[in-house]
């Protein structure tokens, strides 16, 4: 079917864009290739989606309306620890989304109508952080800090810049290394772990130790 048939909208112009990224990453969505994708000339986007900013707060808005908040009943770690695994997932399958709340340029005092579902998750992060008791001259450092660990591994899941052997590829790190074990002994160590390395149990795992090292940092300025 020709796209010509087909009518611009808003939802076809972000689809299309979610699709890109999945194969080319944010860095290969544009504008100009996006136009490509669709069939039509690049400035008719433009009537839809003022600039590119735009459209990736719109493609983050597809995964953040998902998201639901972490058991109120839960203590304040804890569900930071649910809210940022969760994040993770969403970002796996949709990395404009990390992107947009990572992005500096998303100013609160200017707000679009796009931008709400973005601001009411790190509104959210933020809650979690005061009911912590957090002084708030440090949530802020705190915020940027948890997002960009998220972040990076998000980008260690979807392009592969992991210590892992690719699962079912059939390289041995072990026979790749025979005979120079004497050079990499902690590497030795944890060969057999590598095939099994899970970006999200390693992630977890790293926010454990991160909240962990924040409550106690709460309580250290408490008392």
């Amino acid at each position: 079917m020709s796209s010509d048939r087909i009518p611009l909208t808003r939802d076809r112009i972000v689809e299309s864009a979610l699709g890109l990224a999945r194969h080319e990453g944010l860095a290969g969505v544009s504008m100009r290739k996006l136009a490509q994708e669709l069939g039509v000339e690049a400035m008719s986007l433009y009537h839809h989606v003022p600039n590119k900013r735009a459209l990736l707060i719109l493609m983050a808005d597809r995964s953040l309306a998902s998201l639901r908040p972490a058991d109120p009943a839960l203590p304040w770690n804890q569900r930071l620890v649910t809210l940022l695994d969760d994040i993770f997932r969403a970002g796996v399958e949709n990395p404009a989304m990390i992107s947009v709340l990572a992005a500096q340029e998303l100013d609160p005092l200017q707000i679009e109508a796009s931008e709400i579902s973005a601001l009411m998750l790190i509104e959210s992060v933020l809650q979690i952080l005061s009911e912590s008791g957090l002084e708030v001259a440090k949530r802020v450092y705190v915020y940027n800090s948890l997002i960009n660990l998220v972040y990076g591994f998000v980008l260690a899941r979807t392009q592969g810049a992991t210590l892992a052997a690719p699962k079912g590829s059939g390289q041995d790190p072990a026979r790749r290394l025979t005979g120079r074990w004497e050079s990499f002994p902690a590497l030795a160590d944890v060969l057999d772990g590598l095939e099994d390395s899970d970006p999200a149990a390693d992630l977890h795992f790293s926010l454990e130790i991160y909240v962990g090292a924040l409550a106690g940092l709460v309580a250290a300025q408490v008392g």
